[in-house]
């Protein structure tokens, strides 16, 4: 992904943040229109747009909040090799080595200040055991926000324990999951 896609995106997440650290379903809709679930979606997001622009820090975990020693759930970035002199492996490398002297148009502090204030707003607002709208995908944008932050807790609760419990609870006698997502795709974000 070239870093000006990045960058883009990085300028979006940003821009679109509510003041409070919260984001909506849809950038412009009214503050009423805020959902746990895009708070915590997004939280992902920039913690990916942040390490890609600038690399991983641990810095940004709000006051108070536990965190794991070490650090996953990122891919890491791999040189692409050409195959005995395939010209378009070559040509992917140049491309790539080109990449490393770009320069970020948001910073690493507006970014770490985003992410701040999105971790911030989850930790006051946590919810797990009522989730509205589309609870499997809350359950996956947790999984994904804690493995990219390292938080074991959220708000003081332990988000995986309490997720585990709320997938127990809901898992139907066949084994899958139903929300409005339907079964197919509330058993895939439970999985």
């Amino acid at each position: 992904v070239p870093p000006r896609v990045w960058d883009r995106a990085a300028a979006w997440f940003v821009r679109t943040q509510l003041a409070d650290g919260s984001f909506t379903y849809q950038p412009g809709t009214r503050p009423r229109e805020v959902r746990y679930s895009m708070a915590v979606a997004a939280s992902g997001s920039l913690r990916i747009l942040r390490a890609n622009l600038h690399g991983v820090s641990s810095q940004t975990a709000p006051a108070g909040a536990k965190k794991k020693t070490e650090t996953v759930g990122l891919l890491e970035r791999v040189a692409l090799e050409g195959n005995d002199g395939d010209a378009e492996g070559s040509q992917k490398n140049k491309g790539a080595s080109r990449n490393q002297n770009y320069s970020p148009k948001v910073s690493r502090r507006s970014l770490d200040t985003a992410i701040r204030k999105t971790e911030s707003w989850m930790d006051s607002q946590f919810m797990i055991e009522q989730p509205t709208g589309f609870p499997m995908y809350l359950l996956y944008s947790l999984e994904r926000a804690g493995a990219l932050s390292g938080l074991t807790t959220i708000g003081g609760y332990d988000w995986y324990e309490d997720g585990l419990t709320y997938l127990e609870k809901s898992q139907q006698p066949d084994g899958s999951w139903n929300s409005r997502a339907r079964p197919i795709g509330a058993t895939s974000f439970a999985l």
